[in-house]
């Protein structure tokens, strides 16, 4: 709470800058659906309800501090209820309660705070909410019915706010089949709702969308504006190494490739050589797309390499650093935030919000001692190594409901991190920030399950020294 009131005495206003929330803000105010521009319509909802309550930027920003703070109690309540032991889950809840780059994602008109403390929420509900069997099973049908409908409706509006955490939803379907303390049929009951409750979202959700914008899926590209494989070759590919289509020479780079900006820039920048090229000649969209196709081809061993280096970053064990557009740790660093507010993210806010709401003014104390505690607060990659062994451990060896909990809570956590890592081609610090404490989460429920391990033997070993001990015929034989 500290922390929370600390950066709001800072900088009252949003930090501004992050360039999504330019498209967020827009959606809310115009349209909720923006799917050609890579965004689902979750959080433009929320900002339009938030916008009705109150008119200021602000707002939304204090909701999603109060957000943060629900769902580091609802973490720690959900550690104790599978009997990990309170300095274990404390530290667990500190993992996203005391972190700084939650703070930085907080206190951005970003998805990341609505869409984790919803998904958090949906494990906490399965643990947390007290149905137990009864004698009448029509009556523990219902609730489990009403529960696996609630927990759905939860898991599914965390993807729809951020489609990034739609890899949770593994991980809540094994919380409801693992940690309910009903019979195994009302567990299948309650995972059946859920899933039909999901599935029932989605396909609303993408027609609703359908009739809106015309387009069927979650996310997508304009196709004037599709450039395929190509951001992700680009950094890497040598046109001498396949045959280049014609009219596509210009896509061609002599720099090296570890002095070649990352990804981001070849999708987004207008002045990188695709875009300049799709620009002037959009007949050539088929022909970038079968330049990437064959880079892609002709240099397996390099596209197999940034997934190496992603998750070398991803663990902290080294790997490429790009000179621009690079996705690491800094990302989310506090540092000169507050001093350069995105254009675009400033227009848009002033437009909702009203002439005056942006900029946000340059932050007073104590913003400078937040931002020395930033690095201190932020877990290192060897630190997930750390919670990922002691989750494999509790997996392996563990025992009770700690175990369980720790299978759950590891594909909820696990998932999203690694999907994420791997489908991007890149280590990309924001991407992984909301899985953390899930991740935390899993290890300190591994910690409770190989406790429950030694308290089972320790109680084992007690019984048979107990026997020994018995004087013959006593019962001891």
């Amino acid at each position: 709470m500290l922390l929370r009131l600390a950066i709001m005495v800072a900088l009252p206003q949003p930090l501004m800058s992050y360039t999504d929330a330019n498209v967020y803000v827009r959606a809310a105010q115009e349209y909720l659906f923006r799917p050609l521009e890579g965004r689902t319509a979750g959080y433009p909802l929320f900002l339009r309800l938030s916008h009705d309550v109150s008119g200021s930027p602000t707002f939304p920003v204090v909701l999603q501090h109060l957000l943060s703070l629900v769902g580091g109690l609802l973490l720690y309540a959900t550690a104790l209820a599978v009997r990990v032991p309170r300095a274990v889950a404390a530290v667990a809840a500190a993992v996203w309660l005391l972190s700084i780059d939650w703070l930085w994602l907080e206190h951005q008109l970003l998805t990341e705070t609505l869409a984790s403390a919803l998904a958090m929420a949906a494990l906490a509900a399965l643990v947390l909410v007290p149905i137990r069997q009864r004698e009448n099973q029509w009556v523990t049908a219902a609730l489990v019915v009403l529960l696996g409908v609630g927990v759905g409706i939860l898991a599914m509006s965390a993807g729809f706010v951020r489609p990034a955490l739609f890899p949770v939803l593994p991980g809540v379907g094994l919380a409801a089949l693992l940690l309910m303390r009903v019979s195994l049929k009302m567990r299948v009951l309650t995972s059946t709702a859920l899933v039909l409750t999901c599935l029932v979202m989605l396909l609303g959700y993408l027609h609703e969308q359908e009739k809106k914008t015309g387009f069927y899926g979650l996310v997508g590209s304009p196709p004037a504006q599709d450039l395929g494989g190509y951001p992700g070759v680009a950094p890497f590919a040598q046109c001498s190494k396949f045959k280049v289509p014609r009219g596509t020479r210009s896509l061609c780079e002599n720099t090296p490739a570890d002095s070649r900006p990352g990804s981001d820039y070849y999708y987004w920048d207008g002045s990188s050589p695709g875009r300049k090229l799709l620009a002037a000649h959009p007949n050539l969209n088929a022909s970038i797309k079968l330049w990437a196709t064959r880079a892609a081809a002709a240099q397996s061993g390099d596209v197999w390499g940034t997934q190496v280096t992603a998750f070398q970053r991803l663990f902290g064990f080294g790997g490429l650093v790009r000179p621009v557009t690079d996705q690491g740790t800094q990302i989310l660093n506090l540092k000169g935030a507050d001093a350069g507010p995105a254009a675009v993210a400033v227009d848009a806010i002033n437009a909702y919000y009203g002439p005056g709401s942006a900029p946000n003014k340059p932050a007073r104390a104590p913003w400078g001692a937040l931002t020395a505690l930033q690095p201190i607060t932020r877990p290192s990659g060897l630190v997930l190594v750390l919670f990922g062994l002691v989750l494999l451990a509790g997996v392996a060896f563990g025992r009770g409901i700690g175990r369980r909990a720790a299978i759950a809570f590891g594909a909820a956590g696990w998932v999203p991190a690694l999907y994420a890592t791997y489908a991007g081609g890149l280590f990309n610090w924001r991407y992984v920030v909301p899985s953390v404490p899930v991740i935390a989460l899993a290890a300190a429920a591994a910690v409770a399950a190989l406790l429950a391990r030694r308290g089972t033997a320790g109680s084992e070993r007690t019984r048979r020294m107990a026997a020994d001990a018995a004087p013959v015929g006593s019962g001891g034989w």
